[in-house]
């Protein structure tokens, strides 16, 4: 499964990520940050099973959606 998303470059961005991320226990294979002009892209490639895609996917974007979390587009 991949999950790309992009948000708003902030001081605190990046760690929030990897702290939403971390605390959904998935198993990352990789991912890859980078830094343009005040927004941040990230790519996640997350290794899950057929059947547990959809559930991945609504876990991640309720995570990610949440208030604490940076301002995100998928």
């Amino acid at each position: 499964m991949v999950v790309s998303l992009t948000c708003d470059k902030k001081t605190d961005t990046i760690v929030r990520l990897c702290e939403v991320f971390e605390s959904l226990k998935l198993k990352i294979v990789t991912a890859n940050i980078s830094a343009v002009s005040g927004r941040l892209w990230k790519t996640v490639y997350v290794e899950a099973h057929e059947e547990d895609k959809d559930d991945l996917k609504m876990k991640t974007e309720a995570a990610l959606n949440d208030p604490q979390s940076p301002n995100m587009s998928f």
